[in-house]
């Protein structure tokens, strides 16, 4: 299974673990719509699935034997041997670890890869429920701008009937001035939302 596919596989797992919030006004299509797009192109997701596939073409590689090393040397004078004068030297030279540390090197490799996909999930659950927070702010703002504007409305109604029974001469001032404030007061609370 390639990290792609388990990539894939792990963000319908996500999506289904982080709890769902009521969204009363945004479609929840939006809403799904919204997550596929911030764990396909958030940065720390893209850093994430680097650190992965980094880790897991490492383990392969920590396994195996150090690379041989070829050397060329060249004398400045030739040196008498046995066999007679020497200018030049070739060699090979190949480290072999001690028994054992192959393996452990592999299980250390295959542990990182372990911790760095583990991070991954950690990092798109981040991402799933930001997301799903910052939804439910915006839903809860827009029922809130509803809400709000409808009691106003009702607010307005009020004052107009006070101000009716005012002039009629049935109705006290204070009932009056009490719709009036409370208009004045649901204003103020429907600017601070939209702002």
């Amino acid at each position: 299974m390639t990290i792609r596919t388990l990539a894939g596989a792990l963000v319908l797992v996500l999506i289904a673990m982080v709890p769902a919030v009521a969204e009363p006004t945004l479609a929840s299509g939006q809403l799904d719509t919204l997550v596929a797009r911030a764990l396909r192109d958030h940065p720390a997701l893209a850093a994430a699935t680097a650190d992965s596939q980094a880790a897991a073409a490492g383990i392969d590689a920590s396994g195996s034997l150090p690379d041989p090393m070829l050397m060329w040397g060249e004398m400045l004078a030739p040196v008498e041997t046995r066999v007679g004068p020497q200018e030049r030297v070739i060699g090979v030279q190949q480290q072999i670890p001690w028994p054992g540390s192959l393996g452990a090197r592999r299980d250390a490799a295959q542990a990182r890869t372990e911790a760095a996909a583990a991070a991954w999930q950690a990092t798109a659950v981040e991402i799933v429920a930001g997301v799903r927070r910052a939804w439910a702010e915006a839903a809860w703002l827009a029922e809130s701008r509803r809400v709000v504007a409808a009691q106003r409305e009702l607010a307005r109604r009020l004052e107009t009937s006070a101000r009716a029974a005012y002039e009629a001469g049935e109705g006290s001032y204070a009932d009056l001035l009490q719709a009036q404030v409370e208009v004045a007061r649901l204003g103020d609370r429907r600017r601070d939302l939209d702002d």
